[in-house]
């Protein structure tokens, strides 16, 4: 447990002294050995005894920060994090000053889906130099997916170049631009369900999915629906993009006061071409690099368009058999089309390269789940969350795994854990079904609740719509 609990944290824990000046002598020696022996139990890797430990500390002394930052360093550890913000969060309101937790708390807040929670600590980690290029990157994910465009472009010109100097930078650039385009593709579908620029954006999809049938009816009901009100500023940006000046359009888009569907959709075009113009300067500069075919596959798979993402990696891996994300992420969509036995190829391959990986032993677990080997599904999905506790994806796979065991209270403990993942109630609706074989009616009722609400939002179906399909069934 020493040796994970390195891993998860590495050099960004830094126990703060302990300094009780006001309070009581007895009350020192208590908070004193609670502390010292909540420090020892984290540097002997026995993280639930540190959590005990600090949790003393803060009871006896609730205004010692430090104790609150172990505590939220040891829930994290643990993989608990709606309880590592909230003891990161509480000790950061008493100091800024906290050092490497500043990374975590925002690498947290962006896991649990609150990116504009994680904008503070992040900006601060990137302030203190701590993190390097991954706290930078992660504070560019989540300008992008609090919708902070302008903050975002910032953000990436400072930590991939503008322009960008080798195929990494270009990469990631791209890359970037495709990320800020679905958050904008979801943003609409939520904020503006019923708008005419939302429908339109919809049958544009459609159509280069190549269902003539789904994009006629889009745009049909596109001319049929209202527009947002126009604005000056989005129609220069518009006949931007009309132009192919992806540039300029993003950045008259990006500082617009308009935050109407219309200028969402062409924000969102302009993206698009950016991340484009990306892929043809990583073809034209590094003509043997993966990164041009990788970033065209991902491309393709935000367009749902998965026959094209998947013969854009087997170029990728082509080029570039020795990455084992390239193998991975080729399975992933393998397995998506239920094409279990190339799956499996593939995540063997990646397996072989890094065995370690908690991303790659879940999706072999995955792969292993469909084929029945309940068992060895299990022994990835521990592994994973043995490595990386925090990883929610390995404690759905669990989660799963037990119910298929019929083991109701393992699987609800697991999936409590993965619902930031859920997106449209799928999760809720199992850890229902979990709760409800307990006999915990009430937290059944709520899960269940929850799971409708969910499943009922227009986000949910527009993407299903789009993707030709309809949300996972009630199994």
């Amino acid at each position: 447990m020493k040796q994970v609990f390195g891993r998860v944290l590495g050099s960004v824990i830094l126990f703060l002294a302990l300094s009780v000046a006001a309070t009581p002598q007895t009350a020192d020696d208590k908070i004193q050995q609670h502390f010292q022996a909540g420090k020892q139990s984290l540097e002997e890797g026995n993280v639930k005894a540190a959590v005990e430990e600090f949790k003393r500390v803060v009871a006896l002394a609730p205004s010692l920060y430090q104790a609150r930052v172990n505590l939220g360093l040891a829930y994290h550890a643990l993989g608990d994090l709606p309880h590592a913000v909230e003891e990161l969060a509480a000790a950061r309101k008493a100091s800024t000053e906290i050092g490497g937790a500043n990374l975590v708390l925002g690498s947290d807040y962006l896991t649990l889906g609150k990116p504009a929670l994680a904008i503070a600590p992040l900006e601060k980690a990137v302030h203190d130099k701590i993190g390097g290029n991954d706290a930078q990157a992660k504070l560019c994910t989540a300008f992008v997916k609090s919708e902070r465009f302008a903050d975002a472009s910032r953000c990436g010109d400072a930590l991939y170049g503008a322009p960008p100097t080798d195929a990494a930078g270009w990469y990631q650039m791209g890359r970037q631009y495709l990320d800020s385009a679905q958050t904008l593709t979801w943003s609409m579908r939520e904020r503006f369900p019923n708008d005419h620029w939302t429908k339109r954006m919809n049958g544009d999809v459609a159509a280069q999915n190549k269902n003539q049938k789904l994009a006629q009816r889009f745009y049909g009901e596109a001319a049929a629906a209202k527009s947002s009100a126009a604005d000056s500023t989005v129609k220069l940006g518009a006949t931007y993009v009309q132009k192919n000046e992806f540039g300029k359009a993003a950045d008259v888009l990006e500082r617009s006061p308009a935050r109407t569907a219309e200028r969402s959709y062409w924000l969102m075009k302009a993206y698009i071409g950016l991340s484009n113009n990306c892929f043809n300067q990583l073809l034209s500069r590094y003509p043997s690099s993966a990164l041009a075919y990788r970033l065209r596959a991902e491309s393709e798979e935000i367009a749902d368009n998965r026959q094209a993402a998947i013969e854009n990696y087997q170029k990728a891996v082509q080029i570039d058999e020795r990455d084992p994300t390239l193998h991975a992420a080729l399975a992933t969509l393998l397995l998506a089309q239920n094409r279990v036995p190339e799956a499996a190829k593939e995540a063997d391959a990646a397996f072989a390269l890094q065995p370690n990986s908690p991303q790659i032993l879940v999706l072999a677990g995955k792969i292993d789940f469909a084929n029945g080997n309940t068992a060895r599904a299990e022994q990835r999905a521990r592994q994973a969350i043995a490595a990386e506790p925090a990883y929610l994806p390995a404690h759905e796979l669990l989660g799963k795994i037990l119910w298929k065991k019929d083991d109701a209270a393992g699987a609800s403990a697991e999936l409590r854990q993965a619902l930031p993942l859920d997106h449209y109630g799928d999760l809720h609706y199992l850890l229902y079904r979990a709760y409800r074989k307990q006999g915990k009616t009430a937290l059944a009722q709520q899960a269940l609740e929850q799971s409708k609400h969910m499943r009922q939002t227009t986000l949910a179906e527009a993407q299903a719509e789009v993707a030709g399909g309809a949300p996972e069934s009630e199994r």
